[in-house]
């Protein structure tokens, strides 16, 4: 089944220019369900979701949970072609990127499927959950006019995740905290965990405020936790290199954790780096071992291991650095936050935090 690009095009247009309206409110029967899609952590499932309903409210006999041309179900269409040449280069100019950038989400291992369907292959959890949600949404629409609802309420939360990173990325940084406003400021952040990423952002903001005196080839690379991974070079949640060399790593646990995590981390940076660190967020515990044990095994595998808690970080770096532009901090998480993609869920929080205690 074909689908018109110029006309789908003109659709999109619209429906973003509705959604742009000041008084506009999200109206769909699925309107939460959008919200959750659209401002949680899985990209490809905000792309699925927004190119099956612009799909669907170009060509209303389209089946909106189909993937891939050659799917069997009626009603099968090419999404990937629409995607590309649609949906990505119009997020690109006018969401800011807010679905997550992908030049090619339909490559992606969620879309390489014929169609949704609650029995494709996905990590268990909340990724599970998403999928059964899209497939509910999805089969549930059956007319152009409820589509286009919906495709606007998708672009609502779209526009206001690109707002949030506007926010971030366009005000000036107006304050120079004290050491006491940033401490304060880091517990009332890291408090709301959105799966760790405020946790990765702190910490990595209180390394750039300590080897802020340190030469320009020192690099912080802060990973977003549950990307932390994706390619060869990344050992841990935040790694630090001097000169190309991986100097120390650093996990990051703001839930339960055991010693099986703590060895497989040891083990798998031994051969790279010889100190490693787990910090602890407010909801991270070690819970069927003691610290010792576990600094006892990493020595054995040649690692200095140090484990504390988030507040023992922040107590540490700032009674040690050096005077500095404590704006450092805030300039450094607002650049982690938007160069490695974290959720627009932690940088909306980051952002309202941020206007909270004017620091923009």
């Amino acid at each position: 089944m074909n689908i018109d690009h110029q006309r789908a095009g003109i659709i999109l247009s619209r429906a973003h220019g509705d959604a742009r309206q000041d008084d506009y409110v999200p109206h769909s029967r699925f309107s939460r369900e959008i919200s959750r899609i659209i401002c949680g952590t899985h990209k490809t499932y905000k792309y699925i979701l927004i190119n099956a309903l612009l799909a669907k409210a170009t060509n209303p006999d389209v089946n909106a949970l189909v993937l891939q041309a050659g799917s069997s179900l009626p009603g099968a269409f090419d999404a990937r072609s629409l995607c590309h040449k649609v949906l990505v280069p119009f997020e690109r100019d006018n969401l800011f990127n807010s679905l997550g950038g992908s030049n090619e989400p339909y490559q992606n291992k969620p879309a390489r499927f014929p169609e949704l369907n609650k029995r494709n292959a996905v990590r268990r959890g909340k990724d599970k959950v998403i999928l059964n949600l899209l497939c509910d949404l999805l089969s549930k629409i059956k007319s152009d006019e409820e589509s286009y609802t919906c495709l606007c309420d998708s672009l609502y939360y779209a526009l206001k995740a690109s707002g949030d990173l506007l926010t971030l990325s366009d005000e000036k940084v107006l304050k120079t905290p004290t050491y006491a406003e940033l401490s304060k400021f880091i517990k009332e952040f890291v408090s709301e965990s959105h799966e760790g990423e405020t946790l990765a952002l702190a910490v990595g903001g209180l390394f750039s405020l300590l080897t802020s005196i340190y030469p320009s080839s020192l690099k912080i690379e802060v990973h977003p936790v549950n990307q932390c991974g994706a390619s060869s070079r990344e050992v841990s949640d935040i790694d630090v290199y001097l000169d190309d060399k991986l100097i120390y790593a650093t996990e990051l646990k703001d839930k339960d954790y055991h010693s099986h995590d703590v060895k497989h981390a040891i083990i798998k940076a031994s051969n790279i780096c010889e100190r490693f660190i787990f910090i602890n967020g407010p909801q991270g515990r070690l819970v069927d071992t003691t610290e010792h044990e576990m600094i006892d095994f990493a020595s054995s595998q040649g690692v200095y291991l140090a484990i504390m808690s988030i507040e023992q970080f922040v107590t540490f770096v700032l009674s040690v650095m050096i005077p500095i532009d404590t704006k450092i901090f805030y300039e450094s998480i607002r650049s982690f936050a938007l160069t490695q993609k974290f959720k627009t869920s932690t940088i909306a929080h980051l952002a309202a935090l941020a206007k909270k205690h004017d620091w923009i």
